[in-house]
């Protein structure tokens, strides 16, 4: 991530958060600017070229307005740029494999085709699940977490959704910022809630069926550096270590997560199970 500074050739662009991704053995930035993503090539930390740049209501690109974050995704050779937009309410995926020609892919939007849980998209990433690709999106004003099928980027599909407040998920007011974490052949993803002051991990090993994993609260166990709390990142050495930015305590949070077991079915849509698939309760000791 790269914040703050101008970009070198842009005037007045000085984004509030920039993804960068490797296409064809060069290195490119994506940032938001004025309802837009540009795209730049990295000459070096400092100075950057633009290259493309694609707007809202221009060219088939219809979710871009209110740019919140970007992430992106190789699939079958390809690069994509998914994009979450908090005043559109949804996701626009963009083909950037030619990052001098970005094309409109698809779109999703909230309360459209099963899509519940769009309301401000705040913040997106993804995780590669049994050779499938998932999109994960944090809805500020939903609550919740929307997961998304972007295996055929075409024809992304709504997977699940989580809301806070319900089937055991109590730390997700307000999400700002989620990422995910493999151990083994477990996934989580954790979510920063800046309205609960904590993070909410969750299993999603299984897309269609998530499940609250634990819950991290400031003033509880010893946490105190996570009152307003926007983003994370994760560490994995022989431990798993996140590191929480909490904006109201002015400070970092360093956690150590001890992931709790889970189980695994080898149906890779236990949403379909049925008699004979095999279930495997994985755990580690620390």
């Amino acid at each position: 991530r790269y914040s703050g500074t101008p970009i070198t050739g842009q005037g007045a662009l000085s984004p509030s958060f920039t993804t960068f991704v490797s296409i064809g053995g060069s290195t490119y930035a994506l940032s938001e600017y004025d309802d837009s993503m540009v795209i730049l090539k990295a000459n070096n930390l400092v100075s950057f070229t633009p290259v493309a740049s694609v707007s809202d209501g221009q060219n088939n690109f219809t979710e871009l307005k209110g740019v919140s974050f970007i992430a992106t995704a190789t699939i079958d050779s390809s690069t994509y740029a998914l994009v979450a937009s908090g005043d559109d309410d949804g996701v626009q995926i963009i083909d950037i494999t030619n990052p001098y020609q970005p094309t409109a892919v698809s779109n999703v939007t909230d309360g459209s085709d099963g899509y519940s849980h769009l309301d401000y998209a705040r913040s997106i990433t993804t995780a590669t699940i049994n050779s499938s690709t998932y999109a994960l999106v944090a809805s500020s004003l939903d609550h919740g977490v929307q997961i998304i099928n972007i295996t055929d980027p075409y024809k992304p599909i709504p997977a699940s959704n989580v809301t806070n407040d319900l089937d055991g998920f109590t730390t997700l007011a307000s999400p700002n910022y989620i990422t995910t974490i493999t151990t083994g052949s477990l996934t989580y993803a954790l979510v920063t809630a800046f309205g609960d002051n904590a993070v909410q991990i969750i299993n999603i090993t299984n897309p269609y069926q998530p499940t609250a994993a634990s819950s991290i609260i400031d003033g509880s166990d010893g946490f105190t550096t996570l009152a307003g709390v926007r983003s994370i990142t994760t560490i994995v050495d022989s431990s798993t270590y996140a590191l929480a930015a909490a904006r109201t305590d002015d400070g970092i949070q360093i956690m150590r997560i001890n992931l709790p077991p889970a189980l695994v079915s080898n149906n890779p849509n236990p949403v379909h199970a049925k008699a004979g698939d095999t279930l495997t309760l994985e755990f580690a000791i620390n």
